[in-house]
Order: C-alpha cells, then sequence, then structure tokens
C-alpha cells in the first residue's frame, strides 16, 4: 500500500534522512518518460529525486546494459512473470549490470524454472517477487494502455492466456458460422 511516511522511515533507516537523487535512464519510445514523470512526483513527497535521464531509443538498450545508470524504466507487456523476473533480475541477467545477487531469489527463480504448470510456478513466483520487493530491487508500476472490447454476437470462445501477463493474450476467439 501507498505510505509516504513509512518510505520516509524506511530511507532514514538506510541512511537517507534527507532524501536523495537518482539518476534513471529512461527514453520517449514505449511512453516510458511520461510512466516516469508521473511517478517521479510520489517519490518527490519521500524526498527522491528522480533525474530522468532521457535518451534515444536507439541508444536505450545498449544503455540499459552499460552499467552507466543506477536505474532504469523498462517496460513488460505479455511476458510471462517468471520470464520477466528471470530475464530483468536473474543471476545471469543482462538487465543487472551490477551483478547484484541474493540467494532467496536465485532459489524462488531456480524453483520456478522447473515447475511444469503455471500453478506449480506460482507460489514461486510469488516467493521472487516477494524478496525483490523486501529488498527494494525495484519499484513496480502498473500501466495499461490497451482496453479490450468485443461483441460476444460477433467474437465467440474468448480465453485468456494463462500466466498473469501485464496484458493479456487472447487465443481461440472465432467468428461465429
Amino acid at each position: 500500500p501507498y505510505n509516504p511516511a513509512k518510505a520516509k522511515q524506511l530511507l532514514a533507516q538506510a541512511g537517507y534522512t534527507n532524501g536523495f537523487t537518482l539518476p534513471v535512464l529512461s527514453t520517449q519510445g514505449f511512453e516510458l518518460d511520461q510512466i516516469l514523470q508521473a511517478v517521479s512526483g510520489y517519490w518527490a513527497k519521500i524526498g527522491v529525486t528522480v533525474q530522468d535521464q532521457i535518451q534515444p531509443v536507439s541508444d536505450w538498450e545498449d544503455l540499459l546494459i552499460s552499467n552507466k545508470y543506477p536505474a532504469a524504466i523498462f517496460p513488460f507487456a505479455g511476458i510471462p512473470p517468471y520470464t520477466a523476473l528471470d530475464q530483468s533480475f536473474g543471476s545471469s541477467s543482462p538487465l543487472d549490470p551490477f551483478h547484484t545477487t541474493n540467494a532467496a531469489l536465485d532459489s524462488a527463480l531456480s524453483q520456478a524454472a522447473v515447475a511444469t504448470s503455471a500453478s506449480t510456478m506460482a507460489p514461486s513466483v510469488a516467493s521472487a517477487q516477494a524478496t525483490l520487493i523486501d529488498q527494494a530491487w525495484y519499484a513496480g508500476v502498473g500501466y495499461d494502455a490497451v482496453i479490450w472490447f468485443y461483441n460476444p454476437k460477433v467474437v465467440t470462445g474468448i480465453q485468456m492466456q494463462e500466466g498473469g501477463e501485464a496484458v493479456p493474450h487472447f487465443y481461440n476467439w472465432k467468428v461465429p458460422s
């Protein structure tokens, strides 16, 4: 839950009583600069000043893995939860140029990797997410510019893909005959 007082308290406990400035790699592609601008207002209330480092999309991907920025804004859409977590925070992730590791996270991701279904994977994914949140590795931001409408008289059989994607994929749809 949103709790600026608790966030300030945690920052003070971490030695940031007066807050800090955080350069964040961003780009105008994917509307990431706009999303970061919206989030920056919340962070400012707890003493974190965001320096939006807007770079061209053509340079952004290389800079993302360059180890030049302590933070970056990154989009995920339609990626299964395990894949998103492993590609971003796994021990061999190119998105972790600082090579940060955590035994609990590595264990949860290893267990998720061998799961045989989304339902058996879910506890490991939840454990990985809890570790990332407890360790403050990232600040998740929900954003969905996709709104789906359909007429059940025209399209039938709509089903959601299993996996809990941020932007769901529909399958098995068809026009009634």
